[in-house]
């Protein structure tokens, strides 16, 4: 059973016992509100119980009353509904009356009466024959009864036999208009069924809440009676004990733990100085003596949870000069039944000196061990006889140690065969000598953490030794020497790099100078070269174009018949080779012109339609010879900014070897469309195709792809060369894909210009460029 907190749920502050303002003096000793309400809360309850029951008796009353009125009503209801019945019938026209049945009449009746009592009683039969009617009776105007239904044997005998046997029923009546009367009797029995039920329910209902009343009252005159008991026998306790204390610093306690109430015997406070209460005080005024750090009340309430009926604490209490003396509870705690309070018995002595300096020993051990435990530091204590005195929580971590394998009293070897690694801080040094001196070292364990070692003697010959973990400071000194170690090493590298460097700035000063040279000999060869090729180009033109001239006079025989038809064919073949060889020239010097950065462009905007029908145009004769289809398609509108000359060289250097490389019946399209910001144009054809590895070499100066049916066509192999160097002088470049066998595609990649404005910006940049001086 867990007290109450006198804080919360005990006595309130200012209720109970008052202190005077004179440290520890107490005024006169007044009963607490609480007293009172252990009484008026059970009389409540009882009240509440008895006036549950009396509720009941009152509703059983009323509806008993209820139901005889509804019966009541039903009964004057069916006597109207006879009345008013007969009337109705006697309105009508009067008939002879036969005899009655069952004997002679006792007088005459008229007719028009019997017949509206048997009619009536015929109308209001369901309401006669109910089970709560006893019966219905004719009355004449002397008083007799003519008729009833049922037959009871009141017929001819006066109304008073009715009451007969008849206490308790209910009666109605109604007057006729001759002087008769009807008269309806009920018995109240159906009607008083429903009620008998609930008075069955209800009255058990009230007996038990009665019941329970009386066990609660007698439960709680039997708990208060024990309860006073006990306050009396521990009172004349107190006093008996009182005399016997009086003299000496102890006394007696009895606490009401749920009450918050303590019985002291006066020589507790008489040890204090201050005056002693006349009866009982409350805790919260109790604690008002207290030292702030001791929470009595906790520990009481700590034993009861724990089930501990023996009780022992020490506190502090200020006495009259305000200086605090040690004092000792003991007892025991007394926990009875349900309806028992917990209550403390004991005594309250005042602890000697040594104790307390005992006590304040262990308090300053206490403190100073944890302190020590909450050290960053490994600190281990060793008697003279190389047994653990005292080891911290950083000690137990660092070596990996659980608090029951270095326990005080263990020695080192034992700690040791316990720990996951080596444990240095011991009183023996690793070699087996006992370490006597004053030392501090750096050790590395067998898990490869450092740490930093200091330990010496006391005077008492124990051994301290405390430890720091430096791992990441001597992580960080090897990685500081390896640091060390590398720039060494680079400082070592720039020394002779520096040196390299020096040598090698001679070397490139001389290959500077022979570069000079060597750049004014290739300069002047090139001028040279320039200056022969254009000679060269110039001598052989004119012999060229004298020999083409010449055989085509002879092959159109303008001059009339030559002869022989070899000779006509001779001349043919002459006129082909005179005009491939100045084809070949042109290239030669086309090739040179662009080597030697001489080959100059006139941009302007071209379109791409027109570009592509002039160039199919060229070479539609020879592919008609060859049965070559020739195909066009994409955009033809697109624009191109550049040298319209050379582009259209391109073009036809690309559908000449088309039309050369494609076989007979074959065919060659040409797309023009813009991607990624390009303009592309490609040529497409179903010729011989070119191995992959052959591919690299296109494009260079007198490269040529070897195969079957390259070898029955001629060329320089520079038509390539001089087409992909024109789009790159275009900013452009070419590309080729090819499988043998199934044709090739070469693309012409230019940029596509933004707009008119930024093309003949272009134009001007590549003139500037090209531009010979």
């Amino acid at each position: 059973m867990e007290a109450e907190s006198p804080d919360h749920g005990g006595t309130p502050p200012g209720a109970g016992w008052h202190i005077s303002p004179q440290a520890g003096s107490f005024a006169t000793v007044t009963r607490t509100p609480r007293f009172w309400i252990r009484w008026v809360l059970p009389l409540l309850a009882i009240a509440l119980l008895l006036g549950l029951s009396a509720r009941i008796a009152i509703h059983l009353l009323d509806a008993r009353q209820s139901a005889l009125e509804t019966a009541e009503q039903r009964v004057d209801m069916a006597a109207a509904l006879v009345a008013s019945e007969i009337r109705r019938v006697r309105a009508q026209p009067r008939q002879s009356a036969p005899p009655q049945d069952g004997g002679e009449p006792s007088e005459p009746k008229p007719v028009a009466v019997y017949d509206a009592w048997r009619a009536a009683l015929s109308e209001t039969g369901r309401a006669l024959r109910g089970a709560d009617y006893h019966g219905a009776f004719l009355i004449n105007a002397e008083g007799q009864v003519i008729a009833e239904q049922p037959v009871r044997g009141h017929a001819g005998k006066p109304v008073s036999t009715l009451t007969e046997n008849t206490d308790g029923f209910l009666r109605a009546e109604r007057a006729l208009n001759d002087g008769g009367r009807i008269i309806v009797v009920a018995k109240p029995n159906a009607a008083l069924t429903v009620w008998f039920n609930d008075v069955i329910l209800f009255g058990a209902l009230g007996l038990i809440a009665l019941l329970t009343a009386a066990g609660m009252f007698w439960l709680f005159l039997r708990q208060l009676g024990r309860h006073d008991a006990l306050l009396r026998s521990a009172e004349a306790f107190r006093s008996d004990m009182d005399a016997a204390l009086h003299g000496g610093r102890a006394g007696l306690c009895f606490w009401d733990i749920v009450r918050g109430e303590l019985r002291i015997t006066g020589s507790v406070f008489t040890a204090l100085g201050l005056d002693a209460p006349a009866g009982p005080i409350a805790f919260s005024r109790f604690r008002g003596l207290l030292h702030p750090e001791d929470d009595l009340y906790s520990s009481i309430n700590r034993a009861m949870k724990d089930g501990t009926p023996d009780f022992a604490a020490r506190f502090r209490m200020a006495d009259a000069q305000g200086d605090w003396v040690w004092f000792e509870m003991r007892g025991r705690i007394f926990q009875g039944g349900w309806q028992a309070q917990p209550v403390f018995l004991g005594m309250i002595m005042e602890v000697p000196s040594d104790e307390r300096r005992e006590s304040r020993d262990v308090q300053m051990a206490a403190r100073l061990t944890e302190a020590l435990d909450s050290e960053q530091h490994a600190i281990a204590l060793w008697d003279s006889s190389e047994r653990l005195v005292f080891c911290n929580r950083r000690f137990l971590e660092l070596y990996g140690l659980a608090g029951d394998q270095a326990m005080p009293g263990m020695p080192h070897a034992k700690i040791q065969a316990a720990a996951e690694c080596n444990v240095p801080q011991g009183p023996r040094s690793a070699a087996g000598a006992p370490k006597s001196r004053e030392a501090s070292y750096d050790i590395e364990l067998d898990d490869g953490r450092w740490i930093a070692v200091s330990e010496r003697r006391t005077r008492t010959s124990d051994f301290v030794s405390i430890a720091t973990d430096i791992t990441t400071l001597k992580r960080n000194e090897r990685r500081l020497a390896q640091s060390e170690r590398e720039l060494r090493a680079t400082v070592e590298e720039l020394e002779d790099s520096r040196q390299k460097l020096e040598s090698q700035t001679s070397q490139l000063v001389e290959l500077a100078d022979k570069y000079a040279k060597e750049k004014a000999r290739a300069e002047e060869a090139s001028k040279a070269k320039s200056e022969f090729l254009a000679n060269i180009s110039h001598e052989l033109r004119t012999p060229l174009n004298a020999i083409i001239g010449f055989s085509e006079v002879m092959t159109e025989e303008f001059f009339g018949p030559i002869g022989h038809e070899k000779y006509r064919d001779y001349a043919t073949d002459i006129s082909e080779s005179g005009r491939y060889l100045l084809e070949m020239i042109d290239d030669i010097l086309d090739m040179s012109k662009i080597e030697a950065g001489q080959f100059s462009l006139s941009i302007e905007p071209v379109r791409a339609g027109n570009l592509i029908d002039e160039s199919l145009r060229v070479v539609q004769p020879t592919a008609e010879e060859r049965k070559i289809d020739l195909n066009q398609s994409g955009n033809p509108d697109i624009e191109i900014a550049g040298d319209k000359r050379a582009l259209k060289q391109v073009l036809l250097n690309l559908l000449s070897n088309a039309v050369k490389f494609t076989p007979e019946g074959g065919d060659i399209s040409v797309r023009s469309y813009r991607y990624k910001g390009t303009v592309r144009i490609s040529i497409s054809d179903s010729g011989v195709g070119i191995p992959k590895h052959e591919i690299a070499k296109l494009g260079k100066p007198f490269q040529q792809v070897g195969n079957q049916l390259t070898k029955d066509h001629k060329g320089s192999g520079l038509g390539l060369a001089i087409s992909r160097s024109i789009l790159e002088m275009h900013e452009g470049r070419l590309d080729i894909k090819s499988k043998p066998g199934e044709g090739t595609t070469v693309t012409c990649i230019l940029p596509q210009p933004p707009n008119r404005k930024s093309a003949n910006g272009q134009a001007q940049r590549a003139r500037g460029t090209n531009a010979v001086t």
